[in-house]
């Protein structure tokens, strides 16, 4: 095979760790990542148990999913252990809140 990996191939899985989201909702990259963990100096903002206590990465306070704008005034700078636990609860929150499908009272037509 040539030198480049195909485009989107992680070439070095022990070094490498995808934090963006990928969905429909933007992550904070650039100037306003940086303008974001400056003004917290690189501290981390949410300190659950386990927190590492540097910050990497920029967080929505309010997820985009519930409501909240994609600016500077959403962005907290985080650790990825306390980013990790906050992503886990928001989607916990997210399925709780969508309807579960009904199922029909009927029975189905090959059992009758």
């Amino acid at each position: 095979m040539g030198g480049r990996a195909r485009r989107g191939a992680c070439t070095d899985m022990s070094t490498t760790r995808n934090t963006s989201w990928t969905g429909r909702y933007r992550s904070f990259g650039g100037a306003l990542k940086k303008r974001v963990l400056t003004r917290a100096n690189h501290e981390c903002q949410l300190r659950y148990p386990g927190c590492r206590g540097i910050a990497t990465l920029v967080d929505h306070i309010l997820a985009q999913a519930f409501g909240g704008p994609h600016d500077e005034t959403n962005a907290q700078a985080v650790c990825i252990a306390c980013h990790d636990v906050k992503t886990k609860e928001e989607i916990a929150r997210g399925k709780a809140r969508k309807p579960q499908r009904a199922r029909p009272s009927s029975r189905h037509p090959g059992l009758l």
